[in-house]
């Protein structure tokens, strides 16, 4: 007898989350609703006292645009980011150690400690997705950081024939776990309602983007975690009969 959960990302950004279910005999299938793009900035501008990384592919963009601009991280900087996987990844790329990670895992969690440690006007630069406002630079602004926002790569929806190619090589699965509105946006435009599966979102505006859609069945993940997630797929799975494989 076999549970199995969709999870809607790249299976190496979500490594840890099937690692929990997988050690309970939860089978897990990854596929990506999106792909990421790096943007290359015209200029980049290092004169700042901190950078801050709300993901690891701010990360990984930075370390493209700075090689591109053929320029070496400022090592007189200070480090700030959203979780372990954050910091796993600046310390993959940069081979630094930040001085402030963020246990809220949220953005909106880390500007909140960064104002709180911050003097106002300290100059922060935030590699960030393009076009997109973020609650981090939102609430960085309102609470008086000079944040220097650095577009370094945009999410990009996959087409849905190339979506649902993938899909339609799995088993079916009653959990489907999504990690940002995007990938909800991009699945939609592949699978059209209704869905037949609980909807396992990482966090409230990912939930809210599945029921802007009508989708109802939705579980939140109490905090943005691998495990958080993981007990939400649990929790989800305890409403359906285990099906043999």
């Amino acid at each position: 007898m076999l549970h199995r959960v969709l999870l809607v990302r790249p299976p190496e950004l979500c490594s840890e989350t099937i690692r929990l279910l997988s050690a309970e005999g939860i089978v897990c299938h990854a596929v990506p609703a999106t792909t990421t793009q790096f943007v290359t900035p015209e200029a980049i501008d290092l004169s700042v006292q901190w950078i801050a990384f709300t993901s690891a592919n701010g990360v990984h963009g930075f370390f493209e645009a700075l090689n591109t601009a053929q320029l070496d991280f400022p090592i007189d900087v200070a480090i700030a980011v959203v979780g372990e996987a954050t910091a796993a990844a600046v310390r993959l790329y940069f081979a630094v150690e930040p001085e402030l990670i963020s246990c809220a895992g949220t953005g909106a969690g880390l500007a909140r400690e960064m104002l709180a440690l911050l003097p106002a006007d300290t100059a922060v630069l935030y590699p960030c997705p393009e076009g997109h406002e973020s609650e981090f630079a939102e609430l960085c602004t309102k609470g008086g950081l000079d944040l220097r926002s650095l577009p370094v790569y945009k999410t990009v929806p996959r087409t849905p024939d190339d979506l649902n190619s993938d899909l339609a090589q799995l088993p079916e699965c009653y959990g489907v776990v999504f990690f940002a509105p995007s990938a909800v946006r991009a699945f939609h435009a592949a699978q059209s309602m209704p869905w037949n599966f609980t909807a396992i979102a990482i966090g409230e505006t990912t939930a809210a983007a599945l029921r802007d859609l009508g989708h109802s069945d939705v579980v939140v993940a109490a905090r943005p975690t691998a495990k958080a997630v993981a007990d939400a797929v649990r929790e989800s799975l305890l409403s359906h009969e285990p099906h043999h494989d």
